[in-house]
């Protein structure tokens, strides 16, 4: 199968941790659907996809959730699937993108993304890669090679497990990604224990697409790609397109960002069980995850969180942007999860207030350019609750 590349983005979690190479790693607030989010959500915007496409071996969902949560941010009501397993997964869901294509379902939304713990919980790697495909592009050429499946025990993670295990070290030698790899002449090879990506790290389900884009060729260039995990693999071409450059630089730029430092402290969330109601996650979910207001379409004001219509009034529904300026905020001091914590009100562009927190170790001043984040808020009553919080927008300083 060959489809087009038309976009794709990379994203990582701000901390970065140093050591034999630099990792993102996760926060508190942060997981699998915020990091696939934030990959993905311009793309959504400039390319409405018709379906979206998931890997993932760290869900906070072990069943049900996950990839309806993202659709849901996204504002996808199509197609959406899911796919895990191993890191391999990434491969997968690029060749089910594929086929969706090739049944006339476009553009696709492909999104792997990976919070990678070692066994004793140090951070592998934390970070989400998103590309786009449908029959026509200029992001480049993408033709599938080639999938395999041989049982092979380098890396796992039992059901009641939340972090991997690892086979014989010295029995690395004798897995089939490697013969796989060079049977389709691979330039560069994923696995689910690297080779890591300086200042990204392991990145499991996401290595695959990120390496595709960090290593993207210059138009008409060709380079060939493979996955391999747990006896599972799948191998690529892609050639350049004319944007191609530009994604590779728009991926190095995110790698090149992020915040130096150590590994922030853990936070210690058994003693926080806000109140949650199910309902009302399910009944606010447009305005929680979607971010969707209403307006008055003859004063032109947007109310968000929306309030209801009247009838001499009609109100129309939007989505709110995820841009704007720090109109105020407060610093609370006490606030028990990584405190201090601040609350900023945004003027967002095109109308519209947002209130609510900013992320962790985030400085902000009054008239800031910032951005949304998505973000996980709390686990009230076992389940995960999604909101946004604000951090400064680097692109328009």
């Amino acid at each position: 199968m060959t489809t087009a590349v038309l976009d794709a983005a990379l994203a990582l979690a701000d901390t970065r941790v140093p050591g034999r190479t630099t990792t993102a790693m996760a926060r508190f607030d942060e997981d699998v659907v915020t990091l696939a989010a934030e990959a993905a959500l311009d793309l959504a915007d400039r390319h409405g996809p018709a379906a979206l496409v998931l890997a993932t071996t760290t869900a906070p969902f072990a069943e049900g959730g996950t990839v309806a949560t993202l659709a849901e941010m996204l504002g996808i009501d199509g197609v959406a699937q899911e796919l895990g397993g191993s890191a391999a997964a990434g491969g997968a869901a690029l060749v089910t993108g594929m086929a969706l294509v090739a049944a006339g379902v476009e553009p696709v939304l492909v999104v792997a993304a990976d919070d990678r713990r070692d066994p004793d919980g140090r951070p592998l790697g934390a970070g989400a890669a998103a590309i786009v495909l449908g029959s026509r592009g200029d992001g480049g050429t993408l033709t599938h090679l080639g999938s395999m499946a041989s049982w092979f025990p380098d890396a796992w993670r039992e059901p009641d497990q939340d972090r991997l295990a690892y086979g014989d070290r010295s029995f690395a030698k004798y897995s089939p990604t490697g013969p796989f790899a060079k049977t389709h002449r691979a330039d560069h090879v994923a696995g689910p224990l690297g080779p890591p990506i300086d200042r990204a790290g392991v990145l499991g389900t996401a290595a695959l697409v990120a390496t595709m884009l960090l290593e993207a060729p210059r138009k008409n260039g060709v380079r060939r790609f493979a996955v391999g995990a747990g006896g599972l693999g799948h191998a690529f071409e892609l050639v350049g397109g004319a944007t191609t450059t530009r994604l590779r630089r728009d991926a190095e730029r995110v790698l090149a960002g992020g915040t130096d430092g150590p590994a922030p402290a853990a936070i210690d969330l058994e003693d926080l069980d806000p109140y949650a109601s199910e309902p009302r996650a399910w009944r606010e979910r447009r305005a929680d995850l979607r971010l969707e207001a209403v307006r008055d379409p003859a004063s032109g004001e947007t109310f968000f969180p929306p309030i209801p219509a009247a009838p001499d009034r009609p109100l129309e529904t939007v989505r709110l942007a995820r841009r704007g300026r720090v109109v105020t905020f407060t610093r609370d001091h006490v606030y028990p999860l990584g405190g201090p914590m601040s609350m900023t009100v945004v003027d967002l562009d095109g109308g519209g207030r947002f209130f609510g927190q900013t992320a962790a170790d985030v400085d902000l001043e009054i008239g800031m350019p910032v951005r949304l984040v998505p973000r996980l808020l709390h686990r009230g009553g076992g389940l995960p609750h999604y909101f946004w919080k604000v951090m400064p927008d680097a692109d328009l300083r």
